[in-house]
């Protein structure tokens, strides 16, 4: 099977799975590695991310899906149990090793919003520094609100080290 049919059989299911999901108006898109060490910063994002949505959004029906490298494959019942302690709507997922990267992940990310038929706002899981310098509930009002103005695309910029991503650090899209 090629790289694009695994691909596509991953999306299948896990579009029937998140199909409990489908009132939703806006998901918060997770992608992560899924190393242990990555687990606490992870559920941090997922608090402060959801936070943000009820201080913000209150009256918008938020989903939060976090799809994984193949190597999160082992975390997975721990971010399900983060999601479900929090009483968080949302899906967790990895990918096959075949299609394992950041690129299959986004994409996934974006496919489900679609079908969903919700707004995307991807947030990255390394967004944690002590004191301000990192990720505040505010941040999903800053980013999504472009949106709700009728933008079709934000792309922030953000003071990140040299050695960190640009292009995917956060991304919105209706």
């Amino acid at each position: 099977m090629t790289r694009e049919g695994i691909y596509k059989g991953i999306l299948e299911g896990v579009k029937e799975k998140i199909a409990t999901l489908r009132r939703s108006e806006i998901v918060i898109g997770i992608p992560f590695i899924g190393t242990p060490e990555q687990m606490v910063p992870l559920q941090k994002i997922i608090e402060i991310a959801h936070q943000g949505m009820r201080e913000f959004y209150p009256g918008r029906r938020v989903a939060v899906v976090v799809a994984g490298a193949h190597e999160g494959r082992r975390m997975l019942t721990r971010i399900g149990r983060i999601l479900s302690e929090q009483k968080i709507k949302g899906y967790c997922f990895a990918l096959e090793e075949e299609v394992d990267g950041k690129g299959w992940t986004l994409r996934a990310l974006m496919e489900a919003s679609e079908c969903l038929g919700a707004d995307l706002i991807l947030v990255e899981p390394d967004f944690l520094k002590k004191g301000k310098q990192g990720i505040q509930p505010r941040w999903i009002f800053s980013i999504y609100r472009p949106i709700e103005l009728g933008n079709d695309f934000v792309l922030p910029v953000f003071n990140r080290p040299p050695e960190g991503k640009r292009v995917t650090d956060h991304l919105v899209t209706p």
